[in-house]
């Protein structure tokens, strides 16, 4: 899983592990520990048309993202909770990869934008 900040064009690579992946027809959930230096713990679920990524780390987060929607994300520090604005540019959930691309917003003005890119291959 890879992490990408189209502003300051940096890049993480959050994941490389092999992970289970609990698929239905459309749904899919699993859930990881980020490499060093993040060391959170992320669970992602979501389905065709939106999806949802927990982080439980030095802050607690909950991102939810629904293709060309306004959502809300919540995030949970020491000085309390604070909710801030998503917007979602692209979402493709595919049998072989999810890429997400969002902004966070503030009002009507971008202050950041992500992609998000997860590769999904089948180990037997």
């Amino acid at each position: 899983m890879k992490q990408k900040n189209l502003n300051t064009k940096e890049e993480a690579l959050l994941c490389n592990e092999i992970l289970e992946l609990e698929r239905n027809v459309y749904d899919f959930h699993f859930s990881f520990e980020e490499k060093k230096p993040f060391n959170g713990k992320v669970e992602i679920k979501g389905n065709e048309s939106n999806c949802t990524i927990s982080r439980n780390a030095e802050n607690k987060s909950t991102l939810n993202f629904v293709l060309k929607q306004k959502t809300k994300g919540q995030i949970e520090s020491e000085y309390g909770m604070m909710e801030i604005d998503l917007y979602t540019r692209h979402y493709d959930q595919k049998k072989e990869s999810i890429v997400l691309i969002y902004d966070v917003m503030h009002e009507e003005e971008v202050i950041e934008s992500y992609r998000m890119s997860i590769k999904i291959k089948k180990v037997v």
